[in-house]
């Protein structure tokens, strides 16, 4: 039979790993171990009595796993620890700290996906679809969330590149669930509200808005007479110089100038009634202007007071469409008083989140920025884990090819030794 050596090269420090006391090198590890096979099995029997009870039965067949426990431990529920390091050198200390990493990583993904599937139940109207659809984001972001985590937490050198980009496919799936999450908490939690909110918004477009013209539309034409007067007193400046020139020209009877400035010498206010404002004399004009900015501002805000008052008599936006306005009512909620429209929803959602977070009235946020925060804490926690996870060299060395090897190499050298071994002789005197 052939002698084995060892993996480990004795020049290497990369791969070199200290043979235990008292050997001192890792062939004479071997070769004892060759020479004396029942070492190993003597450990074995030490520090693993379950094991050999096992054999003894006969039941070290590897176990059959069922099918929800391969679902448990499928990347659509959680991160798999076992995927978390290799199949060598690996310690109890390594398996707990795997699974800790594991669980943060689930715990991290499944919050995440808690926060979006609202938003995908709603943006779609609810309902049946909504069911689908929400069910759909769940198994895409658990599968994304999952996979990249423990593609991200491989420490395997080899594997290196394909970890980094994992990494930063994880790290950009972590920010974007997390930031919205707050959004999605709000649609569960908070949809009164919103529905208070998107109708405030309808009547504002539907009801406010020809009030609210009509006052922009004054405002302009007021404007427009400021302009109007400033080109009267230019005018006028222009005017004053001929006075002494000509009496002619000064003459109101008579003068040309005058007639642009103030329209013809004597003729009564209504005669400039039928003429269009912008015909006007250059005088007249800004009165005229004024006049008509005056009352389109001032009929617009009595519309606009009108029916806020009728609105706020009501109980508010939402009240006043249900009772006074049907035909709105029911082109954007629900008869329970949801929004309809899925867009809507999650468009006055985020614009109510947003709000709010940034103008500083988190008291008002109450549970959805609550989950947004834990949201941050269990993403931060996820990824500072699996980068101290993926640079440990007690990790990267269970996927250590050589390790492997070496292990293989001391059962090969047991073999041998149990191989080479005399049988016990046979007592012919004994039945």
């Amino acid at each position: 039979m052939t002698k084995t050596t060892f993996a480990f090269p004795e020049d290497d420090s990369n791969n070199k790993i200290p043979p235990p006391f008292p050997y001192k090198s890792w062939d004479d590890f071997l070769e004892d171990h060759r020479s004396n096979p029942h070492k190993l099995i003597d450990r074995i029997k030490q520090n693993h009595p379950e094991l050999v009870e096992k054999a003894k039965n006969g039941d070290l067949s590897p176990e059959t796993i069922g099918f929800w426990q391969k679902v448990l431990n499928s990347e659509l529920v959680r991160v798999n620890p076992r995927d978390l390091h290799g199949e060598v050198m690996v310690t109890d200390a390594i398996e707990k700290e795997s699974k800790l990493t594991a669980v943060m990583q689930t715990i991290s993904n499944l919050w995440n996906t808690a926060g979006v599937a609202p938003i995908a139940y709603a943006g779609v109207g609810g309902g049946v679809s909504g069911v689908i659809s929400a069910v759909i984001v769940i198994v895409l972001c658990q599968l994304a969330g999952n996979s990249t985590s423990t593609a991200a937490s491989n420490a395997n050198p080899a594997s290196r590149k394909w970890a980094n980009r994992s990494l930063w496919a994880n790290i950009s799936l972590q920010v974007v669930l997390t930031l919205i999450s707050g959004v999605g908490s709000e649609i569960l939690t908070n949809s009164a509200q919103l529905s208070k909110i998107y109708a405030d918004k309808v009547v504002e477009e539907h009801l406010y808005a020809t009030p609210r013209r009509n006052i922009a539309e004054g405002e302009r034409v007021l404007e427009q007479a400021k302009v109007a007067q400033n080109i009267c007193d230019a005018k006028m400046a222009e005017y004053q110089p001929e006075r002494g020139k000509s009496e002619k020209l000064y003459d109101p009877k008579t003068s040309s100038l005058y007639e642009k400035l103030h329209g013809p010498h004597g003729v009564p206010s209504s005669y400039f009634d039928k003429i269009r404002t912008a015909d006007l004399p250059y005088c007249r004009k800004p009165k005229r202007l004024e006049d008509d900015g005056e009352k389109l501002r001032g009929e617009g805000q009595k519309q606009l007071d009108t029916v806020q008052s009728t609105v706020e008599q009501s109980g508010g936006s939402l009240e006043y469409l249900k009772k006074e306005k049907r035909g709105l009512y029911s082109q954007h909620f629900t008869e329970n008083g949801g929004i309809a429209a899925g867009q809507e929803a999650v468009s006055t959602s985020m614009r109510n989140f947003s709000s709010k977070l940034l103008t500083g009235e988190w008291d008002k946020l109450g549970f959805p920025l609550m989950f947004a925060s834990l949201s941050v804490i269990f993403s931060s926690a996820s990824i500072l884990m699996t980068l101290w996870h993926r640079n440990k060299p007690s990790i990267a060395l269970t996927f250590d090819p050589t390790a492997k090897q070496a292990f293989d190499e001391l059962i090969h050298a047991v073999a041998e030794g149990l191989n080479n071994q005399e049988p016990p002789a046979i007592d012919d005197d004994k039945p």
